[in-house]
């Protein structure tokens, strides 16, 4: 993974017009991030962000370029980005922008290694996100906080962030997500060697992985299940 050091002081401008043209392309990519990450990172490094002088506009850029910075798998661990939007948003936004921006900042803060800073920023997340419905940011916000809980070494909480991510994902009804959620399972019952568990796991993954013809799963959770023999 690329690390990179997000230099946000561009976007830190006070402006006074809204370019209605920039925040419909921000907002089109957004609409791709979960399906075209990669679409949707190149429409969003296309704009320059010293043409954005509204916060609106600078917020959306801020939200939205995070999201896809971390969809594209680039480590970012400065919040000088996030934070614009989440400034913004908390003062401004619906409960699903205060969801993703706390959420994005948690990301960033657990990429710097400040867990219990992502952890404060998760659990806001959450509780927008539980107001809002949004069943698949609550799922993903489960697994950060299982991992979280792994690294801290409480394998038993871990555990129950990665069985809600589990029940999340399936009201959410996406079955490659459904899939990963039962990977994290595997690997904390792999983790607490509980292996007749982890076993039970990786091959549902597996066999969901192979109705999907996702060779990249087939092959994970099949040298998942061999390490454990």
């Amino acid at each position: 993974m690329k690390t990179i050091l997000v230099l946000a002081a561009a976007l830190v401008l006070v402006g006074c017009s809204h370019p209605t043209g920039t925040l419909e392309t921000i907002h089109r990519a957004a609409e791709l991030i979960h399906e075209d990450p990669d679409s949707a990172f190149s429409i969003l490094q296309n704009i320059d962000p010293d043409s954005i002088h509204d916060d609106v506009t600078r917020a959306n850029y801020a939200l939205y370029y995070s999201q896809a910075l971390d969809r594209s798998q680039t480590m970012v661990k400065s919040d000088s980005l996030i934070r614009i939007a989440v400034e913004y948003f908390d003062k401004n936004g619906e409960g699903s922008e205060k969801a993703l921006a706390y959420y994005q900042l948690g990301q960033v803060r657990l990429n710097a290694d400040s867990l219990q800073s992502a952890m404060n920023a998760f659990l806001i997340a959450e509780s927008y996100a539980d107001l809002a419905g949004d069943n698949y940011l609550l799922g993903v916000i489960s697994t950060r906080k299982g991992r979280i809980h792994i690294q801290q070494h409480d394998l038993d909480k871990a555990m129950e962030m990665f069985d809600r991510s589990l029940n999340y994902m399936m009201l959410y009804g996406d079955s490659v997500r459904i899939m990963h959620a039962y990977d994290n399972l595997a690997h904390g019952y792999s983790l607490k060697k509980d292996f007749e568990q982890a076993m039970k796991y990786y091959n549902i993954a597996k066999n969901m992985a192979i109705r999907l013809d996702n060779t990249e799963g087939i092959l994970n959770y099949s040298w998942s299940i061999a390490s454990i023999y």
